[in-house]
């Protein structure tokens, strides 16, 4: 397996982390620091630290098959399961960073959310299938006297 076989894995596994990166909301290209609370921020990855995640993922499900791959009688299907497999090698890594910071997000929503009056209930509804970052925002805006965004 030559330098060219490892650039394909490690382009499956970037676009692993692009469809990471879509499919958690982080389409924005630079990291961004959201503003959580008095002394709290969080990191959001964004799509540039999602795909070099993803392609570091694809790299390391090439060098952990590079034995097999290296077989010179190797299917069109084969090799197409493998670039797959580095896909998903590069989702998951990328995957994992984006819902620590999600996590993140969601416990700074949930104190600020605690430290606010009851809110209306279809407030309540329209947060509970919305991104992260986006219920932070609206959570943030159920204090009365803290009526900061998230940057």
């Amino acid at each position: 397996m030559g330098w060219s076989a490892i650039a394909s894995f490690a382009v499956a596994g970037a676009l692993g982390g692009a469809v990471n990166a879509w499919t958690t909301d982080n389409v924005f290209v630079a990291p961004r620091r959201v503003i959580a609370g008095p002394d709290r921020r969080v990191l959001r990855v964004g799509l540039a630290i999602s795909v070099a995640v993803g392609a570091a993922g694809g790299v390391g499900a090439a060098l952990a098959f590079w034995p097999s791959l290296s077989v010179s009688d190797t299917s069109l299907t084969d090799s197409v399961r493998a670039l797959m497999g580095a896909a998903i090698a590069g989702l998951l890594p990328a995957r994992y960073v984006t819902d620590r910071a999600d996590k993140r997000l969601l416990r700074a929503a949930v104190c600020a959310a605690s430290a606010a009056p009851a809110a209306h209930p279809e407030t309540v509804r329209a947060m509970e299938n919305r991104p992260p970052a986006a219920v932070l925002s609206a959570a943030l805006g159920l204090a009365p006297g803290d009526r900061r965004q998230p940057r």
